[in-house]
């Protein structure tokens, strides 16, 4: 059973540890609305915290990276248009855990 956190969560010391292929309004749907990005390399992005019986606490920061108009210009991705997004985090258990929510949805959230 994997349950979620989305406020107060410190992000900081996560990096890259993978891909998922999501549309924007999946990710709304699971994690509510994107904090803006930086405007220049993402343009939105989540952090949240998930618990894992197997895992514990896991970070996990789901963002785009350098699809946008303001860091391509012209023909830049709004995040509406992004199908693969960036997952962060401080390990490998980030992307997994995430993926089980993607697959599974919340049916098994308490």
């Amino acid at each position: 059973m994997i349950t979620l956190k989305r406020n107060g969560v410190n992000a900081s010391g996560t990096s890259l540890q993978g891909f998922i292929e999501s549309d924007y309004d999946t990710l709304v749907r699971l994690f509510g609305d994107p904090d803006p990005g930086d405007g220049y390399k993402t343009q939105a992005e989540w952090a949240f915290e998930l618990y894992d019986e197997n895992f514990g606490n896991v970070i996990v920061t789901i963002y785009d990276w350098k699809q946008g108009e303001g860091y391509v210009g012209p023909g830049g991705k709004r995040p509406e248009e992004i199908t693969v997004w960036n997952v962060g985090g401080r390990d490998k258990a980030a992307l997994w855990c995430l993926e089980e929510v993607l697959r599974d949805g919340w049916s098994q959230a308490a």
